[in-house]
C-alpha cells in the first residue's frame, strides 16, 4: 500500500489534512462534484479559497464567472455528424464523406476543449502570481499523491485498491 503524506505534509502542500477538512469542497466528478457547487475552474477556486487567501472581490469575480452563462454542447450536430460517418462506411465507403464527418466531429471537440481552457484562463487572471504559484504546488502535489497511490497498487499486484476475495468465501460477483 502506498504512504499516506501526514496531515502536516497535505496542509505545507496546501491541502485538506483529513476528511472532516474536505467536507464542503464537493465530492469527486464534473460539475457539482469536484469543483464544488457547479461552476467549473471558478467553483474549484472558491471552494479553495482559505488555502489561496482570496480576497472579497476575488470571490466575487469567480462568482461571477462561475454564474455566466456556457456554451451548450450541440448534441444535434454531434448525432448529425455521427450519422454521416456512418452513411459514409455503407457499402464500399466514400473517403470524402468519411473525412467531412470526421471533420465535424473534431471541430466540435475542439471547440468546447477551447471554452474550458478559455474559461481556465479567465479564472486564473483573477489571482495574483503568489496565487497562482500556490495554485500550482497544490496541483502538483496531487498529482504527485495520485501517482504515488497508482505505483502502490500496481507494486501489490492489483487493478484497483479493492482486496481480492478471501479463499474459500463465495464468489459474489
Amino acid at each position: 500500500r502506498a504512504a499516506v503524506p501526514a496531515p502536516e505534509q497535505r496542509r505545507q502542500a496546501g491541502l485538506p489534512a483529513d476528511r472532516q477538512e474536505m467536507r464542503g469542497r464537493g465530492a469527486p466528478g464534473g460539475r457539482g462534484g469536484q469543483f464544488g457547487r457547479g461552476g467549473g475552474a471558478s467553483g474549484m477556486l472558491i471552494s479553495m479559497k482559505k488555502q489561496l487567501e482570496l480576497t472579497d472581490d476575488q470571490i466575487k469575480k469567480l462568482e461571477a464567472l462561475r454564474n455566466a452563462p456556457r456554451p451548450k454542447r450541440n448534441e444535434a450536430e454531434r448525432l448529425r455528424a455521427r450519422a454521416d460517418m456512418v452513411e459514409a462506411m455503407e457499402g464500399d465507403g466514400d473517403l470524402v464523406k468519411a473525412r467531412a464527418a470526421m471533420d465535424k466531429m473534431s471541430g466540435l471537440r475542439n471547440n468546447e476543449q477551447i471554452a474550458r481552457i478559455k474559461e481556465r484562463q479567465d479564472v486564473r487572471n483573477v489571482l495574483t502570481a503568489v496565487q497562482k504559484t500556490r495554485l500550482d504546488n497544490m496541483r502538483g502535489a496531487m498529482r504527485g499523491m495520485r501517482a504515488e497511490r497508482m505505483r502502490g497498487t500496481m507494486r501489490d499486484g492489483r487493478k484497483s485498491r479493492m482486496q481480492p476475495p478471501m479463499r474459500g468465501a463465495p464468489d459474489r460477483r
